[in-house]
């Protein structure tokens, strides 16, 4: 924000355009472009909207993923993560624990673990893998955490669960359409324009540094 709070003059914040709650990513890209004088990069203003964007669809994440796991499981009382953690104990190992992912999702299948095959996919996509394996104990165990289950959770459609991420093995992470502007369709230009003008008002309140006089 601090390049924007340089750029952008007090003066603009009061515009027309500032007193809506929300306006599109395209919108808000002509504002900040027109009010700095083009000094502010593309980059920086996608930066800031992502900041400022009123997201519709989260982000797919391992934690996310996680607790639609946790929902899903505890709504079915699922309540053999003893069994789980025994078969997996039977794969091959590379070192203490750590199984291969394929091995993981196999063993998940068989034992009747009750999550769709998009969410089953998505966990082993998106669980840490050290060395590209899976600490099975850790896997059971954070699957049967009861931490944040009566938490609600959002409605993510299998489609956007698991894709595509040309990795050979297919078990290395799902590729994030998070990462161009088009994933900003809306921004909250009300907390923008109030969060930049306590900024500009913070720094005028701070004592300027003196530069050191020459001798």
């Amino acid at each position: 924000m601090g390049i924007l709070c340089d750029s952008i003059p007090e003066s603009v914040l009061n515009e027309e355009i500032t007193q809506k709650d929300s306006i599109s990513y395209v919108d808000f890209s002509e504002y900040v472009e027109a009010s700095s004088n083009s000094k502010v990069s593309a980059h920086a203003i996608l930066v800031v909207a992502r900041k400022y964007a009123n997201d519709t669809q989260p982000r797919i994440t391992y934690d996310l993923v996680l607790k639609l796991c946790r929902y899903r499981l505890q709504k079915l009382n699922f309540d053999r993560y003893d069994e789980l953690e025994k078969a997996l104990s039977q794969c091959p190992a590379e070192e203490e624990n750590l199984i291969d992912p394929a091995d993981v999702y196999r063993v998940c299948v068989g034992v009747g673990l009750p999550l769709k095959n998009d969410l089953l996919t998505a966990l082993i996509q998106k669980v840490p893998k050290p060395k590209g394996l899976v600490d099975y104990k850790s896997f059971v165990e954070e699957l049967n955490s009861k931490e944040a289950a009566e938490e609600s959770v959002p409605f993510i459609p299998d489609s956007r669960l698991t894709v595509p991420d040309g990795e050979e093995s297919g078990w290395y992470g799902l590729r994030d359409f998070h990462c161009s502007p088009d994933s900003v369709q809306t921004v909250n230009i009300k907390h923008f324009t109030t969060d930049l003008l306590a900024l500009k008002r913070a720094q005028a309140q701070s004592p300027k540094k003196l530069s050191p006089r020459k001798c």
